[in-house]
């Protein structure tokens, strides 16, 4: 690796490594290939997402290409509406 153009964030022991996206895609042998893929619908409703989501995952994985995971923007808004409602309450003993 390119330690010139590596960073070492050991703040808080921390073991993090920075490296530009070039040098770690040649590194790991992703060099033309992705880790990720954003995808827009119109509309962009929860049942539009999860019908999107299964047909794209469905597609990868019948070419061979395993999935990892997933995460509508419908999932995002639920566990957001979740997490708000639960904060509402001040401290452990107090019921929302």
């Amino acid at each position: 690796m390119d330690r010139r153009r590596t960073v070492f964030d050991l703040n808080d022991l921390q073991h993090d490594v920075f490296v530009p996206l070039p040098v770690y895609q040649r590194e790991v042998g992703l060099v033309g290939r992705t880790t990720a893929a954003w995808v827009s619908t119109r509309p962009d409703d929860g049942a539009t997402q999860q019908r999107v989501e299964n047909q794209l995952r469905d597609t990868l994985n019948a070419r061979g290409l395993r999935v990892g995971s997933t995460l509508t923007q419908e999932t995002i808004r639920t566990q957001t509406r979740i997490t708000l409602a639960s904060s509402r309450r001040c401290c452990w003993r107090c019921r929302p």
